[in-house]
């Protein structure tokens, strides 16, 4: 662990090496500062091969793990949860990470991203990574759920909201716990529609939700 800072476990419905970059721009950017355990969608192993996981470590701090299961799964949507749960803890033992932020972009993880006990949610509805697809509404269930939420339109840059994260994490750690006037000060209220209208998001800006659960 660098510093004592919390690490980030972050459940990704997009594989690390997506055409678009947006995965790796932001987690590189990230693991300079802490570590980076980013897990890809779950996929169906080989007829025969046990749970198992594929893992590449592309920077010191920066771990790549996709889970295979023997289960048919496409994704976090179908992916047997107290299976994912037991693999991601065992895993984290092994990386020895024992305080963490965890970092969805699909709501279909939240339930093992609650289950994990994080001390820190963040909820990524960032743009699709490619222009052709379209981009769901934030879930409301999620956003009550979560710590911070980061919103941004299509045509945003991720560099400036990913700044604007990693300065609310780095005062999270700072405080050892509960989010400081500082952190809200860098982004806005979340959204609070709980008929699941869309949120309006701001080119290349970050969202903040409430302060830390205990």
């Amino acid at each position: 662990m660098i510093d004592g800072r919390r690490a980030i476990v972050a459940l990704s419905q997009y594989r690390f090496d997506e055409p678009s970059g947006r995965p790796r721009e932001l987690f590189y950017g990230l693991a300079k500062e802490r570590d980076v355990v980013f897990v890809e969608a779950p996929a169906s192993s080989e007829p025969g091969v046990p749970d198992s996981w594929d893992l590449r470590f592309p920077l010191p701090h920066l771990l790549v793990a996709r889970p295979l299961l023997r289960a048919s799964c496409t994704g976090y949507a179908d992916a047997p949860v107290r299976k994912m749960v037991g693999m991601l803890r065992q895993l984290l033992r092994w990386q020895d990470v024992q305080r963490f932020v965890a970092w969805i972009d699909t709501p279909d993880a939240l339930g093992i991203a609650r289950r994990l006990g994080a001390g820190f949610l963040v909820y990524d509805c960032a743009a699709p990574l490619e222009p052709s697809r379209v981009q769901d509404s934030p879930r409301p269930d999620v956003v009550r759920a979560a710590d911070l939420v980061l919103v941004a339109e299509p045509s945003g840059a991720p560099r400036s909201w990913a700044r604007a994260a990693a300065r609310t994490l780095a005062d999270l750690d700072e405080a050892e716990g509960v989010l400081p006037a500082a952190a809200a000060a860098i982004a806005a209220r979340p959204p609070r529609d709980d008929r699941g209208r869309r949120v309006a998001g701001r080119s290349a800006r970050a969202r903040a939700a409430r302060g830390v659960r205990r």
